[in-house]
């Protein structure tokens, strides 16, 4: 059985306002100890528990992590059911994922498929508007709490688009709707990896294992046709590349690679046929 004792600790310590140093001194052992056992490098002595159970409050059960560990099944089976669905823009996931937040407060993971899911359920300035209090108390949460750098990205990623639609011209080619929520997308956007530091990136840098090697390529690609999707004068590209882009389509989902499949049906079903 997997246990939380390092993320507890840590959670617990945050929210009591408490500094690494601070927790470390009112337990009269050093900061380096407080720091390794929130890196779960090393455990307290069993005496030490009830110590700290007692500080934060807690039993030595909710210390240990225990109950997050036997919900963890439950957590998953939430979250594939969540993944497989092909986040369906519907009502029907939004009742379920709301629960499961309410269930498992401290799971950062739904948290971010809850705020993924609300935001897919909108339609229009209006009603992007009317959730922005909630996306954006979610998001601060994740950001100020959540210890899991892949979450903490995907929320900064999801939130940088609800910024951007936020900021959109009230009309074609007028100015921004928002110039404000657009500047804070870019504050957020500074914040971000650039891609040569992403997984794909380092990984064929590595490893000599020819699917890493693959899968950069196919992220790459990726990449590129969704920048030329994106791109002021896309139908200057699509029109003067004309077979060229034929092609490419036909390669690329004739790919075996699903990432790419889907990024040749989005970027050419409106423009080619």
């Amino acid at each position: 059985m997997k246990l939380y004792f390092g993320e507890t600790v840590r959670r617990l310590r945050l929210a009591a306002g408490l500094t690494q140093e601070q927790l470390a001194q009112r337990l009269h052992v050093s900061f380096q100890t407080i720091s390794n056992w929130e890196r779960n490098e090393s455990y307290p002595d069993i005496t030490m528990l009830p110590v700290l159970a007692g500080l934060f409050g807690v039993k030595v059960d909710d210390l240990l992590g225990i109950n997050q560990a036997k919900n963890e099944r439950r957590v998953q089976e939430i979250i594939t059911a969540y993944d497989k669905s092909q986040k369906p823009q519907s009502q029907t996931f939004l009742p379920a994922l709301k629960a499961a937040v309410a269930d498992y407060p401290l799971d950062y993971r739904l948290w971010m498929r809850y705020m993924e899911c609300l935001l897919m359920n909108t339609s229009g300035l209006d009603e992007a508007l009317a959730v922005e209090k909630q996306v954006r108390e979610i998001y601060e949460n994740i950001i100020e709490h959540c210890t899991d750098d892949s979450v903490r990205m995907w929320a900064k990623r999801v939130f940088v688009m609800y910024l951007h639609s936020l900021a959109q011209p009230l009309e074609p080619g007028g100015p921004l709707g928002n110039p404000v929520r657009q500047e804070e997308c870019e504050q957020i956007l500074a914040e971000m990896p650039r891609m040569r530091a992403g997984r794909e990136h380092i990984a064929v840098m590595v490893s000599s294992q020819p699917e890493r090697h693959q899968q950069l390529i196919n992220e790459v690609l990726w990449l590129l046709l969704h920048a030329l999707y994106h791109h002021p004068r896309a139908e200057y590209f699509f029109d003067f590349l004309g077979e060229d882009w034929r092609r490419i389509r036909r390669e690329t989902i004739n790919s075996s690679d699903e990432t790419l499949q889907q990024a040749a049906k989005i970027l050419f079903a409106e423009h080619l046929t």
